[in-house]
Formats: C-alpha cells, sequence, structure tokens
C-alpha cells in the first residue's frame, strides 16, 4: 500500500483539533478587600461578592464581556512563592463553555522591606516596601509623587495558575492605586483596622502549553515535508 503523506499529516490534525486550548488577554476590574493573609473579592460599587467585571476580551474571551466569578484567596491554602495544588480562581459564567482558570503560584513582592519603615518621600526611584508577614508578602507598593511630593500610591500582585483542562497557562497582574495616600497610610490601616479595602484592575494573559502530541505532530509534518522535497529533487 502506497504511503500517503498528505492523508496522513490531515488524520493527525484532525486528532490534535480534538482538545482545544484557549487563549487570549482580558481585563478585569472590581473591588478587593485585603489583608495580611487573605484577598476578598466584590464586584465593582462594593457589590455583589465574589464577581468582577471582565472587559476587553481578546481570543477565547472576545465574548465574555460582563461579570464572571472570581474567588477568594487565603495563604492557608494559597500560600505566598510556593507553588501549591491548584485551587479553583475563575469562572467564565457570561458565556460558560470555557475552562476555568486554577491559581498554583504567587510570588513574592519585590520592594524590599528597607521602605516600609521610611518616612513618605517622593524620591527618584520611587519608595517601594513589601511588608514583612509570617509566610510573606505578594504585594509591591510604590509611592507616586509630583516635583518630590507624594501624591499617592499603588499596590501589585501577580498570580499565575493553568487552565482547569491542563491545555493552557495564565497569568495575572493586579494592581490598587491609593490616591492622597503614602504606603506608609495604608499600612497603618493595616495596622489598625487590619484590612484594607479599594479598587483593582487587572490584566490576564492566557496562552497555550504545547502538548507533547502536538510536538510530535509538529515535528513528523517537518520531517515527511522534508522527505517530499528531497524525492521531488531527486527525481528532477
Amino acid at each position: 500500500m502506497k504511503f500517503n503523506a498528505p492523508l496522513f499529516l490531515a488524520a493527525l490534525s484532525v486528532s490534535a483539533a480534538i482538545a482545544a486550548p484557549i487563549s487570549g488577554t482580558f481585563q478585569m476590574n472590581g473591588i478587593v478587600t485585603a489583608t495580611p493573609t487573605t484577598f476578598t473579592w466584590e464586584g465593582v460599587g462594593g457589590s455583589p461578592a465574589d464577581v468582577f467585571a471582565l472587559s476587553l476580551g481578546t481570543g477565547n474571551f472576545a465574548t465574555e464581556d460582563g461579570t464572571d466569578t472570581i474567588h477568594n484567596l487565603n495563604n492557608a491554602t494559597e500560600p505566598v512563592n510556593v507553588q501549591f495544588a491548584p485551587q479553583d480562581f475563575i469562572d467564565f459564567t457570561v458565556a460558560p463553555g470555557l475552562p476555568m482558570l486554577l491559581v498554583n503560584f504567587i510570588p513574592m513582592g519585590n520592594g524590599g522591606s528597607a521602605g516600609c519603615a521610611a518616612p513618605p518621600a517622593g524620591t527618584t526611584p520611587p519608595q517601594t516596601c513589601t511588608p514583612v508577614i509570617p509566610g510573606g508578602s505578594p504585594v509591591t507598593f510604590q509611592n507616586n509623587s509630583v516635583n518630590g511630593t507624594v501624591t499617592g500610591s499603588s499596590a501589585t500582585w501577580t498570580l499565575s495558575g493553568v487552565t482547569s483542562d491542563g491545555l493552557s497557562v495564565w497569568n495575572g497582574i493586579f494592581t490598587s492605586q491609593f490616591v492622597g495616600q503614602s504606603f506608609q497610610d495604608v499600612l497603618t490601616t493595616f495596622a489598625t483596622v487590619g484590612s484594607v479595602t479599594a479598587s483593582y484592575s487587572a490584566n490576564v494573559t492566557v496562552a497555550v502549553v504545547p502538548e507533547p502530541t502536538t510536538l510530535v505532530i509538529a515535528g513528523v509534518g517537518i520531517f515527511l515535508t522534508i522527505l517530499r522535497y528531497r524525492r521531488r529533487t531527486a527525481l528532477r
């Protein structure tokens, strides 16, 4: 039986298409209440709980604009700077069918601890701080200034993980702004109230993880293409 390379490649392509990993980007907005060890999420305006607003979706998220579900984080189950068992984080409820985003890593903040105890100052480079807490903090604070005067501060943190089907990975960079408050003011609120509530925004990127099967198919395709080219060249 004559070997039919195009037919073989077509069959492999069909089998590869059975699994459909997702990819794309989207923006998130909502309210977060942070304690030294937890993140609790609410929708824009403060209610309802456990939701966020998704916008500007691309790729598989182009039709997801609206209110989707987000799950709270606690360093008892999602420790900082340690890869942990994937936990459900985002469910796409606007257009069900997409796999969930599971979180499995929260890196420690990179602001250092030296600036946390310093008085507010509009320096260049700007003052930064990652609070010293048991288990480590994922937050990097930074003071913002104009002409040497502190006008506010920001907090950033990063989350990453995998999709529930295991075919894609994701990364999200979260930011909160504190207008008129230095991060020293924010840390004072932390110490006296025990939590800080602020609006946040985030940019999330989801990318496909090449499966071993996909890599094998790609390799076979390249090999057969080269083989066919060599045979045609030899017959000329």
